[in-house]
């Protein structure tokens, strides 16, 4: 039997098994999008790029998208098996049976499949992903949901070490292994709403209403536990990750301006197909407005493309036996025009620059002309 709730952080709607056990598995996200706006202070970590920016060179330009698709679709639609950890381990059946349910179904909506893509999507777009992990009443995880990395920021890792117990394998068997780990917290801002997440593993209860940690004095009620963000990153010296392609971003921002001024010559008809010169004369005013007129008027290009104008000239004489002779010549200007795009070798050299930022091959981005 199933039945639907809001939850008191976002009043989203959630399906949920209804059973006499209080559940803990319920995602703090907001599904609002909003850009985090100008929020940082000394506590919250700034991204070493402008996401909003990255966002739209990604959708302005050529070839990102190609790549971006080919990384997400090479290292994630493929689907998942289960397989042993090691060459002569035996898989332990309840084990695989619950493994195979998590790639069937890490959440309520999505199979793990969805759920990779759109946190490598976030990966290769901006550099870093992070994914939400939400534990039951007996803090094993129990939903895996993408966060998306528009709306999560970094803070400042803070407060004391934290002794964590983790299981490390040693000579075909796992150890359990006691460290000291600082923990960092995340936080995402949609308008004047704030929500808090623990970073996966740290073992502390915390409000993800204000950020703050449990105590013996203020303990943290079920509903109000913070999930786990695993921030899934680049290698980089920011902490948050860098984009692989960050590096030619001359490249991308080249590419855009190329073929914008490619557009503009093409609506703008930038090299006139003609020039008209008058001598031994002077155009009418008639014909000196009308011409006037057409060459400011405020459709270019095409859209004047084919219209006639009739032009009147009158000579110029210097005596009443002098009758004059007015000329009117039209001079060609097509060989001045090029024959295809501008920047072409420039666009196609930008090109291949920024698909070697992927390692990917012509082919795998739809350029299959080299095969």
């Amino acid at each position: 039997m199933t039945r639907k709730r809001r939850t008191k952080s976002s009043g989203i709607a959630i399906r949920s098994l209804a059973t006499s056990v209080q559940r803990n598995d319920i995602s703090r996200q907001s599904e609002d999008a909003d850009s985090f706006g100008t929020s940082y202070d000394n506590i919250i970590l700034a991204t070493p790029y402008s996401i909003s920016s990255l966002s739209t060179f990604v959708e302005q330009s050529n070839t990102l998208p190609q790549c971006i698709e080919a990384m997400v679709t090479n290292t994630t639609r493929f689907g998942f098996h289960v397989i042993p950890i090691s060459e002569g381990v035996t898989i332990d059946k309840k084990e695989k049976e619950l493994l195979e349910s998590y790639i069937e179904s890490p959440n309520t909506e999505e199979s793990l499949m969805s759920v990779q893509s759109a946190v490598v999507e976030d990966y290769e777009r901006y550099g870093f992903g992070f994914y939400e992990v939400i534990r039951n009443v007996r803090r094993q995880p129990s939903l895996l949901k993408q966060a998306k990395a528009f709306n999560i920021r970094l803070m400042r890792r803070s407060g004391s070490p934290v002794s964590i117990t983790v299981d490390v394998a040693r000579g075909g068997s796992r150890n359990k292994v006691t460290e000291l780990k600082k923990f960092r917290k995340y936080i995402q801002i949609i308008g004047a709403t704030k929500v808090y997440f623990k970073e996966f593993g740290d073992p502390r209860d915390m409000d993800y209403r204000t950020g703050k940690y449990a105590s013996k004095d203020t303990p943290v009620a079920k509903e109000d536990k913070a999930t786990e963000i695993l921030h899934y990153r680049q290698y980089s010296e920011d902490s948050y990750g860098l984009p692989r392609w960050i590096s030619q971003l001359p490249s991308i921002l080249g590419s855009r301006e190329s073929e914008e001024v490619n557009l503009r010559y093409f609506e703008d008809n930038t090299v006139p197909p003609m020039i008209l010169s008058v001598s031994g004369g002077r155009l009418t005013r008639q014909s000196f407005e009308d011409l006037n007129r057409l060459l400011k008027a405020k459709g270019v290009g095409k859209d004047r493309q084919n219209q006639i104008l009739l032009i009147e000239a009158i000579p110029e004489t210097t005596g009443l036996d002098d009758k004059g002779t007015t000329r009117i010549q039209v001079d060609k200007l097509t060989s001045e025009r090029p024959s295809d795009g501008l920047f072409r070798e420039y666009d196609d050299s930008n090109i291949n620059k920024v698909r070697s930022s992927f390692r990917l091959p012509p082919v795998v981005i739809g350029m299959s002309q080299d095969i």
